[in-house]
C-alpha cells in the first residue's frame, strides 16, 4: 500500500512532522503552497483571522494524482483553534473517496477543534479517518518536535496494525 504526505507549514513546524513521517513510513510527500503571503506578525495576524472566518485559500494545484494511494496524510497547523485555511481548502477540493486518512497539527497551544474539523471535512469528501494525533511545539526545537513526532509514528505504527488484526 502506498502513502502519501500533503503537509502545509507557515513556520516549519508541521514540515518538520511531515519529514519524520516521510522517512518513517517510506511516503511520498507534497507541500501544500499558498499564495497568500503568511510571514511575520502581520501574516499571523491575518492567518487567524481567515481560519476563524472559514475563508478559503488559494492554494497552487496539488502535482500527485490520488489513484495510486491507498494511505492519505494531511497535517498543517492549528490557527485560532481550527485548522489552517490552506489545509481546509485541500481538504474541501480532494476526492478521498475509499481513502484512508491520517489527520495530524501542530499548535503551540490548544489545539481546540481543529482535527475534528478536519475530520467532518475528510468525512465529506468520501475519506476514511483511521488515526489523527497533534504534536505541541510550543518551547520546543527542531529536534524535539521530530522527537515527539517519531513517538506518534510508533503509536500510529502500533494502532493501525491492531485494528488490522
Amino acid at each position: 500500500m502506498k502513502s502519501l504526505i500533503f503537509y502545509y507549514s507557515r513556520t516549519g513546524n508541521t514540515a518538520n512532522v511531515a519529514q519524520v513521517l516521510h522517512k518513517a513510513i517510506k511516503s511520498d510527500i507534497e507541500e501544500v503552497k499558498d499564495r497568500k503571503d503568511r510571514s511575520g506578525i502581520l501574516g499571523y495576524l491575518n492567518s487567524g483571522k481567515d481560519a476563524l472566518f472559514g475563508k478559503e485559500a488559494n492554494i497552487e494545484s496539488i502535482k500527485s494524482g490520488l489513484k495510486d494511494y491507498n494511505n492519505i496524510f494531511i497535517g498543517g497547523p492549528v490557527w485560532a483553534l481550527r485548522p489552517s485555511t490552506p489545509v481546509s481548502t485541500l481538504i474541501k477540493r480532494l476526492d478521498l473517496k475509499g481513502k484512508n486518512i491520517v489527520l495530524f497539527v501542530t499548535c503551540g497551544g490548544n489545539p481546540g477543534k481543529a482535527l475534528e474539523k478536519m475530520s467532518s471535512l475528510t468525512t465529506a469528501s468520501g475519506g476514511n479517518v483511521i488515526y489523527s494525533f497533534v504534536v505541541k511545539t510550543s518551547k520546543m526545537d527542531a529536534a524535539r518536535i521530530a522527537q515527539a513526532s517519531e513517538s506518534e509514528v510508533v503509536k500510529f505504527k502500533e494502532t493501525v496494525i491492531k485494528k488490522r488484526t
